[in-house]
């Protein structure tokens, strides 16, 4: 198995018309968000204003998950969604979307060919997760919302911070097991 721990410190924040958004993972690593050459892309996004128009993305498929607050997506004007706390949403990239109301958001944006999943969980402290790595995706990512991890990859420990980005690739069907050393709050990602 191959693993890279990115630090949340190393996270590029950039502002857009309705708050903040953190780039935490894109691939290719070459690649840039504005030049929209990207095949998949994981963020985290600050919505600050109270109503906002999200950024119109052809060619790009969205799936976001509430991690704080409460927003209404609504898309073309039509379909409108209330979204709190770990609820999740797909929409295209090409919809106009806007919003109301303030949260802070989870972003898997990918390319057409590309399909991934988001999920969470919250792990206690004191307690463990056995994370099911599953070989058919070619990438899984652990995102520390809140709290503290600590793992053992080829018998090496890491400790995952609040923020922190655990990179997975190259493994087999196997178990990682996840210890919380505070109560946390982690988002998964996987990407077939």
């Amino acid at each position: 198995m191959n693993f890279e721990l990115l630090k949340s410190e190393s996270f590029e924040i950039n502002n857009w018309s309705g708050g903040t958004t953190t780039q935490l993972f894109i691939y290719p690593k070459t690649a840039n968000y504005i030049a929209r050459n990207f095949k998949f892309r994981l963020s985290t996004a600050k919505v600050l204003a109270e109503k906002s128009d999200f950024t119109t993305l052809p060619n790009i498929h969205r799936k976001m998950m509430v991690l704080d607050g409460k927003i209404t997506l609504k898309h073309d004007n039509k379909r409108a969604k209330i979204l709190e706390k770990f609820d999740c949403t797909a929409f295209e990239g090409f919809w106009n979307t806007s919003s109301v109301g303030t949260c802070t958001d989870f972003n898997l944006m990918s390319a057409d060919g590309v399909n991934g999943s988001i999920s969470k969980a919250l792990i206690l402290k004191s307690q463990y997760l056995d994370l099911p790595l599953d070989k058919t995706c070619q990438w899984q990512f652990i995102y520390i919302y809140k709290g503290i991890v600590e793992t053992e990859i080829d018998s090496k420990k890491i400790v995952i911070n609040k923020g922190d980005l655990l990179v997975l690739t190259e493994f087999e069907n196997q178990m990682l097991q996840l210890n919380a050393t505070e109560n946390c709050e982690l988002i998964f990602v996987n990407i077939f």
